[in-house]
């Protein structure tokens, strides 16, 4: 019929223009993806466009070993960047959390492929743990406590923090608490 229309992106709430820029790289759901993999190598992203992240992500210098390695998961990524928006254009559901899990699966694969003598991969590291019992005391004359907690409702999900400030009479001199959109409890 010859009407033309603006191709709309299908990550976005607002329904931005798609561009190859915006559905590869600066949709919001798009950015988390990139920085979760861009912080872990050491790459910033903030003003870069698709083509420059992509040629300083193949620059960086990297372990020899893992270097074949690192320089695919750009394409990695936008694999499955294409995989969820072709999911969400007929109408399927493809979360933030499937998309990742799927991104770090496939490097996981890849680092068995190109090492295949390596018997276990850690799929997705855990940190060690250590805590040591706190007690409380009330702070000194002059001085003030700060009591601060945040939460993510799934890991990445809906996210606020809080925290309050007393001073050494548990007199409450300040309150906050935040909801602070999608992000993970390490954020939060």
């Amino acid at each position: 019929m010859r009407i033309q229309l603006v191709s709309k992106c299908y990550y976005c709430e607002l329904g931005d223009m798609k561009t190859m820029t915006h559905l590869f790289l600066t949709a919001s759901i798009i950015q988390k993806l990139w920085k979760k993999f861009t912080f872990c190598a050491g790459i910033k992203i903030e003003g870069l466009q698709l083509q420059q992240l992509i040629i300083k992500w193949w620059k960086h210098k990297a372990n020899n070993k893992l270097d074949q390695v690192l320089k695919a998961v750009p394409a990695v990524l936008i694999w499955e960047l294409w995989n969820r928006r072709n999911a969400k254009r007929h109408g399927k559901e493809y979360s933030f959390t499937w998309m990742n899990h799927q991104c770090q699966m496939m490097i996981h694969q890849l680092i068995r492929l190109k090492f295949p003598w390596i018997k276990e991969v850690p799929y997705q590291w855990k940190p060690t743990l250590y805590y040591h019992l706190v007690n409380w005391k009330f702070p000194e004359e002059g001085w003030i406590e700060c009591n601060t907690d945040g939460e993510s409702k799934g890991n990445p999900g809906q996210s606020s923090y809080g925290f309050y400030i007393r001073n050494n009479t548990r007199e409450l001199l300040y309150v906050e608490a935040q909801d602070i959109g999608v992000t993970t409890n390490m954020d939060a």
